[in-house]
């Protein structure tokens, strides 16, 4: 993922740290690129680590990150998250961030593919479909809400009952 966040390196490295530390994650304090991230600490197992660059550009820094497909979910949901805040909403439009987190899922899958391909220790396989079944659940939480609050929004400038909105949402999840 690379989100645009406006300000100068400095200020956005101090931002990122910030981000990194209040959702539990370690940054390598090394000044090179990139830098290595860790969740809980940096001895983690490399599979369960992940990578941050970051590049000026033009009145912005370029924040990439590259985190892994393998382990739970929770806590590379909540750097997303993290790192996704530091950019304004305009630069992030809702689709955008759906496609890319379902993009990270796919890349879950597809982790999960070849952990069986290997034949992993189930334990293993299990805790995987756990974080993506957490995965695609939170994506959804999330589509559902905007749109609650987009259909309501409309339901109400036009004149209608906003609960008619709700009981159209209740047949679509419980059917």
């Amino acid at each position: 993922m690379t989100i645009l966040v406006p300000g100068t390196l400095a200020d956005v490295r101090a931002r990122v740290d910030a981000a990194v530390a209040n959702v539990g994650w370690i940054l390598d304090c090394v000044d090179e690129s990139p830098l290595k991230l860790a969740p809980g600490s940096l001895q983690a197992p490399p599979e369960r680590c992940g990578w941050l660059q970051l590049d000026e550009r033009g009145g912005r820094v370029a924040v990439s990150v590259w985190l892994p497909d393998e382990g739970p979910a929770a806590p590379r949901e909540a750097l997303e998250s993290a790192f996704e805040s530091l950019a304004s909403r305009a630069d992030m439009p809702l689709d955008r961030a759906l496609l890319r987190r379902l993009k990270r899922i796919e890349g879950q899958i597809r982790g999960l593919q070849r952990m069986i391909g290997e034949t992993r220790d189930c334990e293993q396989v299990l805790t995987q479909f756990s974080a993506v079944n957490a995965a695609l659940k939170q994506t959804a939480a999330r589509l559902i809400s905007e749109h609650l609050v987009e259909c309501v929004r409309q339901e109400i400038a036009s004149g209608g009952d906003p609960s008619i909105i709700n009981q159209r949402l209740l047949g679509v999840l419980f059917q």
